[in-house]
């Protein structure tokens, strides 16, 4: 254990350790229920593999499955295979701890970690394909669902919202002005999406509410609409 510690302190390794530190911090933070998948804003991977041209990025998203699977999962994986990958090679191949061989370790790990990430990855590929098919489904507004999260508030939440003819939608949601916050496990109703934040709006499932907040829905308001837009999903396992 004393020389896994001094490997990852070692100063081509230490960045590497730095970087798996926050990535283990945020999923304990998507475990708690304080952050989501994708709540770091990284919609942008579904649109990797769709330029006509040569591109970087494009490229890589297509070596690791970026393209489908969220960023958040990729980077994650993608780090952990190469601090692993650099620990290991360089406990048993630099002995020494050369700089310069440690830094070539680096590089044949980069190669390393991005085919392990790429196949790890393979079988969420058709998983994550169907949830985007799954947008197509019937728009959620005035439907039920349980919040996932921590608690939804004012600014963010999550609602697993389960829908005829579709998969489950995971929401990112908010409370309406002048609702506290609702704790995990409560059945809420979604009334109306707020266009400027992003968010479904919801309220607590309480007697005699029902009609007084889907009447609010199909009426709307600044910033919020009735008619669902594209949903913005992660998979809800």
């Amino acid at each position: 254990m004393l020389e896994l510690w001094q490997q990852a302190l070692l100063p081509f390794n230490l960045p590497l350790t730095v970087a798996l530190g926050l990535v283990l911090l945020f999923w304990l933070l998507v475990m708690l229920g304080a952050m989501g998948v994708d709540s770091l804003n990284v919609e942008a991977s579904a649109d990797l593999g769709d330029s006509d041209g040569f591109s970087l990025p494009d490229a890589i998203g297509k070596m690791t499955n970026a393209a489908d699977i969220p960023v958040t999962i990729v980077l994650s994986l993608f780090i952990l295979f190469l601090w692993g990958g650099s620990v290991i090679g360089n406990f048993y191949l630099n002995p020494e701890g050369s700089n310069l061989l440690g830094m070539g370790i680096l590089v044949g790990g980069v190669v390393i970690s991005i085919a392990l990430t790429k196949l790890v990855t393979q079988p969420l590929v058709p998983l994550m394909r169907g949830m985007r098919e799954a947008e197509k489904a019937p728009p959620v507004i005035g439907q039920s669902g349980i919040v996932r999260s921590g608690e939804v508030d004012a600014t963010w939440g999550q609602v697993l919202v389960e829908r005829e003819g579709g998969a489950p939608a995971l929401l990112l949601c908010r409370t309406a002005a002048g609702v506290p916050p609702i704790p995990r496990g409560t059945e809420v109703l979604v009334v109306s999406h707020d266009d400027a934040g992003k968010r479904y709006i919801v309220r607590p499932m309480v007697s005699g509410y029902e009609s007084a907040a889907i009447s609010e829905a199909t009426q709307g308001g600044p910033g919020q609409t009735a008619a669902s837009p594209s949903l913005s999903e992660t998979d809800p396992t």
